[in-house]
């Protein structure tokens, strides 16, 4: 009986590990393809939350293919973050 206990969990530990292996993989969509249609080069290219990111960076950021739910999240998300970066710049000594 304990064999069998002992080798049920081995089992369920290598199920367990390939199930989040596999699940947790990254897929490429390709060479030279991108999912978002933000800038890539110059000053635009500051990174979300950065003191440099504004609140156009983040709304060119949101992809194209966005579903309508997604994209108003992700507008919703710039807007925070642009309040959140006004009251920072209010402090004085900034």
């Amino acid at each position: 009986m304990k064999t069998t206990s002992v080798f049920g969990i081995r089992l369920m530990s290598i199920f367990a590990f390939a199930v989040l292996g596999f699940g947790c993989a990254e897929y490429s969509m390709g060479p030279g393809t991108s999912t978002g249609s933000g800038p890539t080069t110059g000053v635009e290219r500051a990174a979300s939350g950065t003191p440099g990111d504004t609140k156009q960076a983040c709304l060119n950021r949101i992809p194209g293919n966005a579903t309508p739910g997604q994209h108003m999240l992700a507008t919703t998300s710039c807007e925070r973050d642009e309040k959140n970066r006004q009251a920072i710049k209010a402090v004085p000594g900034q």
